[in-house]
């Protein structure tokens, strides 16, 4: 009886679906000196920026609800980096957050332009 307990336990367990290992999304943008803001198929809790490119990149992140805007580089910050050797920055989660971040806008300086790699779950 124990044995027969013990399986369905392992079947029942088996069933249900893994939490906490969503699948990873990413988009690449090029930006210029032009805001370009990125919405999230769906709002995330963990949302990773990587500068992959040769120039500065600014950013700003909006949570759900919250209306987007353009980037200025007066915003925050995401130096320079390469494919090689990515700069990465995540954007913190805290108990206090209104909501999850749904979009991203992100500029770079006149002139210039700069690649970022952006992961989200």
């Amino acid at each position: 009886m124990r044995k027969r307990l013990l399986a369905l336990a392992g079947l029942v367990l088996a069933a249900i679906p893994s939490v906490g290992h969503a699948e990873m999304g990413f988009k690449a943008l090029s930006v210029t000196a032009t805001s370009q803001t990125y919405v999230l198929p769906k709002p995330s809790a963990l949302v990773t920026l990587c500068s992959v490119g040769a120039n500065d990149a600014h950013f700003r992140a909006f949570w759900h609800l919250e209306t987007t805007a353009a980037a200025t580089t007066a915003n925050a910050p995401l130096v320079a980096g390469t494919a090689t050797a990515p700069v990465c920055f995540t954007i913190p989660k805290t108990e206090t957050a209104p909501n999850y971040i749904a979009a991203i806008s992100i500029v770079c300086d006149t002139a210039e332009t700069a690649t970022v790699w952006l992961f989200y779950q």
